[in-house]
């Protein structure tokens, strides 16, 4: 039986967050701070992207959002957003989006079988459930 979703991100769950910047290939640091190209400390991040200078915050509503510069970044990934900052963020908005339904299927029970990404923004992920 086929099941069609429509859904809308909002990232919360830091643990979630970092599985899927994995799955990107975006690495993190232990360091909170974001630095500019010039070395100075700009801002403090929840999680702080290698590179230095791009990371995720979270608000007072509890939702992370991007920081920083990509510009100033060192690493190349990051860095080939400068410009595109909000193309990065629906990136891993949607790796997030994908990563939270995967993790809810299996701890309700389902085995994951594909995903496939079809598109813009589109996902398909099949999942069995034996009963």
């Amino acid at each position: 039986m086929s099941h069609w979703v429509k859904c809308k991100s909002k990232i919360n769950n830091k643990s979630i967050l970092l599985e899927a910047l994995k799955e990107l290939k975006i690495g993190v640091i232990d360091s909170k701070e974001i630095y500019s190209q010039y070395n100075r400390k700009t801002s403090y991040a929840d999680i702080a992207f290698v590179g230095g200078a791009v990371g995720m915050k979270r608000g007072k509503d509890g939702m992370f959002s991007l920081i920083g510069d990509p510009y100033d970044s060192k690493d190349k990934l990051i860095r080939s957003y400068y410009g595109k900052e909000n193309e990065l963020m629906d990136l891993i908005k949607g790796k997030y989006l994908e990563t939270k339904v995967k993790t809810d299927l299996i701890n309700s029970g389902f085995d994951i079988l594909s995903t496939k990404t079809k598109g813009n923004n589109l996902v398909e992920i099949t999942g069995m459930a034996y009963m």
